[in-house]
């Protein structure tokens, strides 16, 4: 197995420079700042524009139509009742990738 040392290759990518390093910290820093301000500005758009019962009905039917595709492994949730209406919006019984992600940001 080759050490860093040996093959000079594997350090070129990132530069060992002490404000450098400083400066990839800040960014992901900054990064990760900016993405909770999205997630909270997201957040309170949601919430000026939507009811709750609406938010909480929308995240039911995506949990529906997932444990539909899925199964009832995550949690074994009790029998859906109202599933009809559920069934007929999705013939193909999964979620496509923007109703998973509308889920994960729900």
């Amino acid at each position: 197995r080759l050490s860093t040392v040996d093959n000079p290759l594997m350090t070129m990518a990132k530069s060992e420079n002490p404000l450098d390093v400083y400066r990839r910290q800040q960014r992901k820093k900054e990064l990760k700042k900016n993405k909770n301000a999205r997630i909270k500005a997201r957040d309170e758009k949601v919430a000026a524009t939507r009811a709750i019962d609406e938010v909480n009905a929308e995240i039911s039917l995506l949990e529906r139509k997932r444990d539909k595709l899925f199964g009832k492994s995550r949690g074994d949730k009790e029998e859906d009742n109202e599933g009809d209406d559920a069934d007929e919006d999705n013939k193909s019984g999964g979620l496509d990738s923007n109703e998973t992600k509308k889920l994960e940001r729900l």
